[in-house]
């Protein structure tokens, strides 16, 4: 069911997604379907989880060439990773479905749980100021790869990534230098 759901995704968007094409697709009958998921929205963001690989951020003593590791990582699945084609689908549902919306917080969270905690430990081990706002900084970190990859469509390089890592150290006065 989640590989025909993600068929689907990527043919019809989410608002083109129906349990009965689904079942259709997969050979299983409705009823089977909604005794697993409640409804299409969270069925299809299983069907994303299914693909996507759990985040394992790197743990050093270095908080750059973690947050370095993280963000290339990051990257390198928007720019292939069969997820990334369906995400768009997923965020122009979350502003018309109110069930979906809070599906996509769901997801996203969990989504930033290893990158949190890295910045938590940075912020214990005095890599980080004690009043950085952990989740702002993580959102400051990633949010401008998916506006490069879904809103500019610039490209982004691995110079890229270094500089804009850079950037956001600098801002919060963390005085960790890059290595250029």
């Amino acid at each position: 069911m989640l590989a025909a759901t993600l068929e689907m995704l990527r043919e019809v968007g989410l608002g083109g997604l129906t349990i009965e094409g689904i079942a259709a697709r997969s050979g299983v009958a409705k009823t089977t379907i909604y005794r697993h998921w409640a409804g299409r929205g969270e069925l299809a963001f299983q069907s994303i989880e299914s693909i996507m690989d759990t985040p394992r951020h790197a743990r050093t003593d270095s908080l750059r060439n973690d947050l370095l590791s993280a963000l290339t990582m990051l990257v390198d699945a928007l720019r292939s990773a069969p997820w990334a084609e369906v995400l768009p689908t997923m965020v122009d549902a979350a502003e018309r479905d109110e069930h979906v919306l809070l599906l996509a917080r769901e997801f996203a969270s969990r989504r930033r749980v290893s990158l949190e905690q890295r910045l938590d430990e940075a912020v214990a081990h005095r890599q980080l100021p004690g009043d950085t706002d952990v989740e702002l900084l993580a959102s400051e970190l990633v949010g401008p790869f998916f506006y490069r990859r879904f809103i500019s469509r610039q490209p982004i390089t691995a110079e890229h990534v270094e500089r804009h890592l850079d950037v956001v150290l600098r801002g919060v006065g963390t005085g960790v230098a890059s290595s250029h």
